[in-house]
């Protein structure tokens, strides 16, 4: 009734390389693979290559230690058995249809204007190394000064810092700042797990919807991109923006309907 209860209550784990084996890997359960199916052959010696799990077989074929032989060195070998486990849980975290459903209802991406209790959520994803790797400042940033930052920003009316949502989900943020030439300047950036689903183009679409509800009578939005960020370029690039591939530019607008220049 519990397969998860099942799989952690237990040191070590004798199984097929079928679907089960992804269940192991997300609850982190040390494991010795048998391939005993065509459509195992590629992933019991992949997740052994990775240190997800020890390959063994039950008959002569070459190219595999013998399941006697792997399991007295396992059993002998409590530090081997607890690297399997930790470094199987490290490959999946048991989001995966999560994912799915999200590539798949991206264009519903929403907005909502970003509210002091999100400092927590937003903290974590800016600290995240992935993001920071293609940040302007790549250094971690201590929360007292990230919430320092972000009343700041909420405060400010020439600056707008929105959370991108899925349904009810924070997939995430995106924040748009009036320059001294008055054109605004785009940032965003996703739930470090949530990348590579295509949301970047919907946040950011969806952030250029924002603001032109916001000055109807048309805007132009200015991007910077770090060196080496080739998904930020393809997103901007994807939607519209011209220049590259360091700074972007895109006039957007006016809002359709409108009929005269807003003050």
């Amino acid at each position: 009734p519990d397969l998860a209860a099942f799989f952690s209550r237990h040191d070590l784990q004798i199984g097929a390389g079928g679907g089960a084996t992804w269940e192991r890997c997300c609850i982190g359960v040390p494991t010795i693979a048998l391939v005993l199916a065509t459509n195992q052959a590629m992933v019991v010696p992949a997740l052994d290559r990775l240190g997800a799990l020890r390959a063994a077989r039950l008959d002569d074929i070459s190219g595999t230690e013998d399941l006697h032989d792997v399991l007295r060195k396992l059993l002998a070998d409590a530090a081997a058995r607890k690297a399997l486990g930790q470094r199987a849980a490290t490959l999946v975290d048991g989001r995966g249809a999560q994912r799915v459903a999200l590539s798949l209802l991206g264009e519903q991406l929403q907005l909502r204007p970003a509210t002091m209790g999100d400092a927590p959520q937003l903290h974590s994803w800016r600290n995240h190394p992935t993001v920071r790797a293609v940040s302007a400042t790549q250094d971690t940033i201590a929360f007292d000064a990230h919430e320092a930052w972000m009343r700041a920003v909420l405060a400010d009316p020439s600056r707008w810092l929105f959370v991108g949502l899925v349904g009810q989900l924070p997939v995430g943020s995106i924040r748009f700042d009036r320059l001294a030439s008055g054109h605004l300047e785009v940032s965003l950036y996703l739930d470090p797990d949530l990348q590579g689903l295509g949301l970047g183009r919907h946040l950011l679409a969806a952030g250029e919807r924002a603001q032109l509800a916001g000055h109807p009578a048309g805007i132009t939005v200015d991007a910077s991109v770090q060196p080496g960020n080739t998904t930020s370029q393809k997103i901007f690039e994807a939607g519209g923006y011209r220049g590259g591939p360091l700074q972007y530019q895109k006039a957007i607008g006016p809002f359709p309907g409108l009929t005269e220049t807003a003050p």
